[in-house]
């Protein structure tokens, strides 16, 4: 499919000039804020984004013909292990060659699910441990324990799973920064391939409302949101509808609003299920307005 193409492109949006929502078309927030949700409880199928008012998992789930196919689509609405499981669950195998690897991981409660091969106990085999690792809460408690810290990321790209997901990750690394001489808070967004028209808006609020929803569990100001694209394209079926979109004059910012369900961490036993436990009704737009919906279908 013809597409105008840019390689490397970054934008910065400031948050304290107000929430970047684009105003030149309709934004659907609530499917934007349901998708994140679901991210943040670990969804994976399709049913569930639906009942958070989100349908952008519909066509991955069950139109991609590859996914169809593939042996790791469950039932139907399946998506796979996509952002909501690498961000929750992200699977690690070790096996522990020696004694000392195998007491280091029994001390870091790492679970014990079997042995291999020939190993270092008389023959019995390597034993073989699991962890899962809550990225989302692990970010939490980073900012609150160790803020100079410059690996605060989360990451869905799971190169290891990609054949267990419906569509590899776009958006693929969240990266926080707080300034604790300023107690702000900041996001570096990387996405590989960014549908200009159809993508870019929904990938700049998700991102803001991201940076928003860590800052004020951390006591942070959300700062800068900073969204790097890879292979930024606008398709030929949107060439006209861009047109039209950047012809429009635009409105003033919104701003957004955090209910009760999102609030700050007082002690890190509060960590657990604080991303889980959100609810969509306590994350608001004030003030937003906007000019009508401009469509044009999806690209596969």
């Amino acid at each position: 499919t013809l597409c105008k193409t840019i390689i490397g492109s970054q934008m910065t949006f400031d948050m304290s000039r107000g929430f970047p929502a684009l105003t030149t078309r309709k934004l659907p927030f609530r499917s934007i804020v349901g998708e994140l949700l679901g991210f943040f409880r670990g969804y994976t199928s399709a049913k569930d984004f639906r009942e958070l008012n989100c349908n952008f998992w519909n066509a991955n789930a069950n139109e991609t013909k590859a996914w169809l196919s593939n042996p790791y689509r469950k039932e139907e609405d399946d998506c796979g292990n996509i952002y909501g499981h690498q961000w929750n669950k992200w699977l690690v195998t070790r096996a522990a060659q020696n004694e000392q690897e195998y007491n280091y991981l029994i001390k870091e409660n790492w679970k014990l699910i079997g042995l291999t091969g020939k190993g270092y106990n008389k023959g019995e085999g390597y034993r073989i441990f699991q962890k899962e690792i809550n990225q989302l809460e692990d970010v939490v408690r980073k900012i609150l324990t160790n803020p100079t810290d410059r690996r605060i990321i989360v990451s869905g790209w799971n190169i290891g799973e990609f054949d267990m997901m419906s569509l590899p990750p776009c958006h693929m690394d969240y990266r926080f920064t707080p300034i604790e001489s300023t107690k702000t808070l900041h996001v570096v967004m990387t996405i590989r391939s960014l549908d200009v028209f159809l993508g870019t808006p929904a990938n700049i609020a998700s991102t803001a409302l991201f940076l928003e929803i860590v800052a004020k569990m951390t006591g942070y100001t959300a700062g800068k949101v900073v969204i790097q694209g890879n292979n930024c394209h606008l398709y030929e079926n949107s060439f006209e509808a861009a047109k039209e979109l950047i012809s429009r004059r635009h409105f003033n910012s919104p701003m957004l609003t955090l209910g009760e369900s999102i609030r700050k961490i007082e002690s890190l036993d509060e960590i657990s299920g604080c991303f889980s436990r959100i609810e969509p009704d306590d994350i608001k737009l004030l003030g937003y307005s906007s000019h009508g919906v401009l469509t044009v279908p999806m690209v596969a």
